[in-house]
Formats: C-alpha cells, sequence, structure tokens
C-alpha cells in the first residue's frame, strides 16, 4: 500500500513499505542529533580553558574567569581561530568594527589584561601569543577535540549507512 509522508524539510514522498519508514525515522534522528549535539558549537574547549559564547563565561581550571566587553571579544576572535596571526589593526577593525586613525597600544592594553586573567605567568603566556613585528595569535598546542560528539556521529551515520544499503541489496529487481 502506498501513502505519502512527510520527510524533513517539507519534502513528500511515496511510502512503499515499512523499512523506507525505519530507514527515514534514522535519517531524521541523525538530523535531531546532529542539531542537539550541534548546541555545543558555542562552548570553544581548550586545555585548561573554556569559552562559552553565548553565556559569555571564561571558565580557567574549574574558576570563572570575568572579562570585560572588549576583552572577551579579543579573546573569542582569537580562540576561534587558533594558529591564525592577527595584527593590532585586524583585532582593533574587528572587535570594534571600525577603523582604527589613532594608538594601538589600545589593544596591547587589552591583551595584557586578558593574559593577566587567564595566563599562570602573563609574562610567559600560553594561551595568547605575541608574533614579534606581526601581531598575536591562539596558542593552536591549547586546542582539544571533543572524540566523543566525533565517534557518536561516525558511528549513526555508518549505521544509517549499513541500513540503506542493506535495504537497496534487498529491493534489487532480477534480471
Amino acid at each position: 500500500m502506498q501513502k505519502q509522508v512527510t520527510a524533513g524539510n517539507g519534502f513528500h514522498i511515496i511510502k512503499f513499505d515499512k523499512e523506507v519508514a525505519i530507514i527515514l525515522s534514522l535519517i531524521n534522528t541523525r538530523e535531531e542529533t546532529t542539531q542537539i549535539s550541534g548546541l555545543n558549537n558555542h562552548l570553544l574547549n581548550f586545555k585548561g580553558l573554556m569559552i562559552d559564547e553565548i553565556q559569555r563565561v571564561i571558565i580557567r581550571e574549574n574558576h570563572e574567569i570575568e572579562l570585560t566587553y572588549t576583552e572577551f571579544e579579543i579573546l573569542k576572535l582569537l580562540a576561534k581561530h587558533p594558529g591564525i596571526v592577527f595584527s593590532k589593526e585586524q583585532i582593533y577593525d574587528i572587535v570594534w568594527r571600525e577603523s582604527y586613525s589613532g594608538d594601538y597600544n589600545i589593544v596591547m592594553s587589552h591583551i595584557r589584561n586578558i593574559r593577566e586573567k587567564i595566563e599562570d605567568n602573563p609574562s610567559k603566556p600560553i594561551y595568547i601569543q605575541t608574533v614579534w613585528g606581526v601581531g598575536y595569535r591562539f596558542n593552536q598546542k591549547r586546542v582539544t577535540i571533543n572524540l566523543n560528539d566525533e565517534v557518536e556521529r561516525a558511528v549513526n551515520t555508518e549505521k544509517i549507512i549499513l541500513l540503506v544499503l542493506s535495504k537497496i541489496e534487498s529491493c534489487k529487481i532480477p534480471r
């Protein structure tokens, strides 16, 4: 028996059997899992440091660190692009959202304040590094990967692919 069903994003398909519905259910579940795990995309995790972009919270070794609005924006900019060097001019243009026509010591001052708040030894920083004569970068060696999320996505994707392939194999028409 055929009937019309809706598959995500408003697309309509014709349902031929129970197996197709199962496949759609798995695919829709996969989309929901991706969306739910995507809720953590606003968290930037590093060795010893976590930045929550939505709540605007910095956690350093289980202690919340308070930053000013501008300090948070500078840290977030650098942390979202580990290893990328930003000049003082670029940092100012991006964070203040205007071209700067004065002294860039304001950027250096904010970097110093951030280091004093997040570094164990601000004179030997491990998070925000100075690239002499160029600018600043976030230390890419401090980046951590949440393997649990990646493994779960890979396992779920593999399960769906295997199920779809088995259903395709069972639907082959003899020649």
